[in-house]
């Protein structure tokens, strides 16, 4: 919830900076699927780059395997945005694209046509980037399976 209430508040506070026709231009900054892009390809796309971001936020914070965890999310988090913006428009959390959609519903509902992807495309990048993390990729102590229970330190 408090995600959501920041993504709306975040989105109202941008609206009086901006002049009407420049935000409604702009889309208030809801993420949108790039030309030509097919909603199957723009769904991936945010299943992989959110797939992205959980799996090093597991590796840098919860496993402590990389150092400086800050560093690690943030790169990951920029390179994501860069690589999926044109395709996708790179929500990779979907409340980003929640917030400014909800402050243009007034002017207009087509910011809801395409919405739901945002949503399923982080659903399943993060099981599948939580899956992999507690199966194959944490350290063997913190692994459900594929794991030495000999070589486990108590």
């Amino acid at each position: 919830m408090a995600q959501v209430s920041g993504a709306i508040a975040g989105a109202a506070l941008l609206l009086p900076t901006l002049d009407g026709a420049t935000y409604t231009s702009i889309g208030g900054g809801t993420p949108t699927l790039g030309p030509n892009v097919s909603i199957l390809r723009g769904l991936l796309m945010e299943a992989v780059l959110t797939f992205i971001l959980v799996l090093v936020i597991l590796l840098a914070a919860v496993d402590k395997r990389l150092m400086c965890a800050p560093l690690a999310i943030g790169s990951a988090l920029i390179v994501s945005i860069l690589a999926g913006g044109p395709i996708s428009g790179a929500a990779v959390n979907p409340v980003v694209a929640f917030g400014p959609a909800v402050i243009l519903s007034t002017e207009s509902t087509s910011h809801w046509n395409d919405h739901w992807l945002y949503w399923v495309g982080a659903v399943l990048g993060s099981v599948v980037a939580a899956l992999s993390f507690r199966f194959i990729l944490a350290s063997v102590e913190k692994r459900t399976v594929c794991r030495d229970k000999d070589n486990v330190e108590k």
